[in-house]
């Protein structure tokens, strides 16, 4: 799903009809359920060298919400060095 058909309504409906989807989300703009699954720690499984991911149900019942987390270490140091080359170049 892209962010327009993304909102609560529209993924509670098909739920009830029973559609199955995927729905991708920027973390800057995570959703409550989102931080809260972004926070339980632990269980990635390392992929690759450069892709770990895990699994997470939020909530209960009908309304319970399934999220793969990936995380790219390799992706997460160079972003890193660019915020702390960013912070260095202000204090200067």
């Amino acid at each position: 799903m892209d962010r327009g058909f993304a909102s609560d309504s529209n993924m509670k409906y098909s739920q009830r009809a029973g559609v199955h989807y995927i729905v991708s989300e920027k973390l800057r703009f995570a959703k409550k359920e989102v931080q809260e699954a972004i926070a339980r720690p632990g269980g990635y499984q390392k992929i690759k060298d450069n892709l770990q991911v895990k699994k997470v149900i939020v909530g209960d019942g009908p309304s319970r919400k399934r999220y793969i987390l990936a995380y790219n270490p390799k992706e997460a140091k160079r972003q890193k060095e660019n915020r702390d080359q960013i912070i260095s170049d202000i204090e200067e």
